[in-house]
């Protein structure tokens, strides 16, 4: 005669040990896919040019071991052309440009990288195309005086971008309401700590 209850007890230990695995399957691949995005950030350091976008996000990206990305290095050539030029770009001439940096934000931010983009962004609705990546951004903007930034970019020889166009970023500009302020009258170290505590705060937060 079969032992039924040896059997029984035998079948109920292999399908406790089935749907374990599988719970234990499932929770795992959630947790990857969950994790993934809740521990990706995306900074973006705005302001006008010669605001010191690049110098930060470098500094930043040394100290935290994150990707940078500068927005200027997207321009398309004729964008390029009329800056050198001293020509204003136009809503128009920006469209494509903030298409391209909404693409790559999309992207890291679905391959769950932390990445630190230099992006002017100056009028609110630039910000919100950006924001149509899908991806949480946080924003950090680098605020100081024309005087002071005209000074700064009178000392660059290795960028397109004119002092005469100085003027019309300040024009355009709409400071954001929810980021980060820094003032660029302060030493690069102060802006890089004051930063990588906003940055450290995202991360408890998430």
């Amino acid at each position: 005669m079969r032992d039924r209850t040896g059997e029984t007890r035998a079948n109920c230990l292999i399908r406790l040990f089935e749907v374990l695995t599988n719970e234990i399957f499932l929770h795992n691949s959630s947790k990857s896919t969950l994790d993934t995005k809740a521990n990706s950030i995306i900074i973006v350091i705005m302001g006008v040019a010669g605001s010191g976008k690049t110098t930060l996000g470098k500094a930043l990206c040394s100290r935290l071991g994150w990707s940078f990305y500068d927005g200027d290095d997207f321009h398309s050539a004729e964008n390029v052309e009329k800056m050198s030029q001293g020509i204003p770009l136009s809503d128009g001439d920006r469209a494509k440009w903030l298409e391209t940096l909404k693409v790559l934000i999309a992207e890291k931010y679905k391959a769950g990288e932390n990445i630190i983009l230099a992006c002017s962004a100056l009028k609110r609705s630039y910000r919100q195309q950006l924001r149509k990546s899908g991806a949480p951004i946080f924003f950090i903007f680098l605020e100081g005086s024309f005087d002071l930034i005209l000074k700064r970019m009178d000392k660059r020889e290795d960028h397109y971008m004119k002092t005469g166009m100085l003027e019309s970023q300040f024009e355009i500009l709409e400071p954001p309401e929810n980021a980060l302020h820094l003032c660029i009258e302060r030493p690069i170290t102060a802006l890089v700590q004051e930063s990588i505590a906003f940055i450290d705060e995202i991360s408890r937060e998430r």
